[in-house]
């Protein structure tokens, strides 16, 4: 009857014969299984035989008869050896299993899991030029913020002046660039707001955006072709989006549906200023002479 053992080698349960004896050839096993590795390799060597006769001079090896057995029941096949002789084929294969071996024996006798615990990678420290560009967002996200973007937009916006100042994308390092808001309200493009009043083209709600002084052109150097001004910034925000096929941000005003009445109260004013304080009242435009 086998003894039983709780000996793992890389994940490789060891077995023992009756004398206590471990495989070699399970242990062969847990070295990767090389045809230049195999026990019988080893065994040709002078440091074996010697070690071999060494411990059958003794002639008592850790309760075994002999320090090697060989067995071919059908069922446990395989050459067995004593502890001594398992250490000596390990250092044999290589140092590196030598350590793992005899970790897995310490293991053996104090109880506990031979199988190593994967290592927590550590996070790559801000030294040098992230160090640099980590200081440089959070320069441009107060300025940008203090200029009226919001968080996501004014961080957005930061992080890419900062990798032209650096050649360092922290955003993309970390993960997703683009930063929802779902709890902000929705805003529109010039396009939507056109499509919404209807017969009007996005050029004149531009047009019409400077006229009511809620925007401006961008100066010389800006990202953006539009800035909101006093006026307009509590219906607008300033939006930064990957560009397409191209790297870095590009910037968009957009607005809030609050800015689509006054719009339409502008638009109307223009043609009648009864029919604009129509409008302002939230009332159906009233036709053009229909005042008179």
């Amino acid at each position: 009857m086998s003894h039983s053992t709780s000996l793992t080698i890389v994940s490789t349960s060891v077995r023992q014969d009756a004398e206590g004896r471990y495989c070699l050839n399970d242990c062969h096993r847990a070295a990767g299984g090389l045809s230049k590795d195999a026990p019988s390799q080893w065994f040709r060597t002078d440091a074996a035989k010697k070690l071999v006769a060494e411990l059958e001079k003794e002639g008592i090896c850790e309760n075994a008869h002999a320090p090697i057995s060989t067995v071919n029941d059908g069922k446990n096949n395989g050459t067995y050896a004593v502890k001594e002789l398992i250490y000596a084929y390990a250092m044999w294969i290589s140092p590196a299993f030598h350590l793992t071996v005899i970790r897995a024996f310490d293991a053996l006798v104090r109880g506990e899991d031979p199988t190593p615990k994967p290592k927590t990678p550590r996070a790559p420290a801000l030294i040098g030029p992230r160090r640099q560009t980590l200081g440089l967002i959070e320069l441009y996200t107060r300025v940008n913020e203090m200029r009226g973007l919001d968080r996501n937009a004014a961080l957005i916006s930061a992080n890419d002046r900062a990798r032209v100042k650096t050649g360092i994308n922290l955003f993309e390092e970390a993960g997703p660039v683009r930063m929802e808001t779902p709890d902000q309200e929705p805003v529109m493009n010039v396009t939507a707001i056109a499509a919404a009043i209807g017969g009007v083209s996005n050029r004149r709600i531009n047009l019409v955006l400077i006229e009511m002084a809620c925007q401006v052109k961008g100066g010389k150097g800006s990202r953006c072709p539009y800035e909101a001004t006093d006026l307009g910034k509590p219906h607008a925000r300033v939006v930064d989006s990957p560009r397409k096929n191209a790297s870095g941000f590009s910037q968009e005003l957009l607005w809030k549906p609050s800015i689509i009445p006054l719009i339409k109260a502008h638009l109307a004013g223009a043609a009648s200023p009864y029919a604009a304080v129509a409008l302002a009242a939230d009332t159906d435009l009233v036709p053009l002479g229909g005042l008179l």
